[in-house]
C-alpha cells in the first residue's frame, strides 16, 4: 500500500530557535517578524489567520498597515515550498479572503510532538 503524498513539503520545528526543514535542511527564521507571523499560523494551523490579526501581532501599537505585510508571506512560501515554480500555486501557506491559512499535515506533527516525550 503506498502512503499518500505529505502535503506539506515542510517539517517546523518550533522547541527553542523557530525553523523550517526542507529537504534534510534546516532554516532558521530570519528577524523577529517573519518568525512572528509563522508562529501565529502555526498556532491556527489549517484555520484561517485574519489579516488584522498578523498585523496586531506585528505591530500591537496599531502602527503597521497591509502594505507592510504583504512581502512576509511571500518570503515565508520561498522558505516552505523552495522548489514551487514560478506561477504555481502555492499547496501550504495559502491566501484566502482577508487573511492566510497555513496547511499542516496534522497526524506528522502530532507523532513529532509525541515522540518527544
Amino acid at each position: 500500500m503506498e502512503s499518500e503524498p505529505d502535503p506539506t513539503p515542510a517539517r517546523f520545528l518550533d522547541l527553542g530557535v523557530l525553523a523550517i526543514e526542507t529537504g534534510g535542511r534546516e532554516q532558521r527564521i530570519g528577524g523577529r517578524q517573519l518568525a512572528t507571523i509563522l508562529g501565529v499560523l502555526l498556532v491556527d494551523a489549517d484555520r484561517q489567520v485574519s489579516i488584522d490579526r498578523l498585523l496586531d501581532a506585528l505591530w500591537p501599537d496599531g502602527s503597521g498597515s497591509t502594505s507592510m505585510l504583504d512581502s512576509h508571506p511571500f518570503r515565508l512560501r520561498k522558505l516552505i515550498e523552495p522548489t514551487r515554480r514560478r506561477g504555481a500555486a502555492p499547496t501550504v501557506l495559502l491566501s484566502e479572503a482577508r487573511g492566510y491559512r497555513l496547511v499542516v499535515r496534522r497526524p506528522r506533527w502530532t507523532r513529532c510532538a509525541s515522540s518527544s516525550r
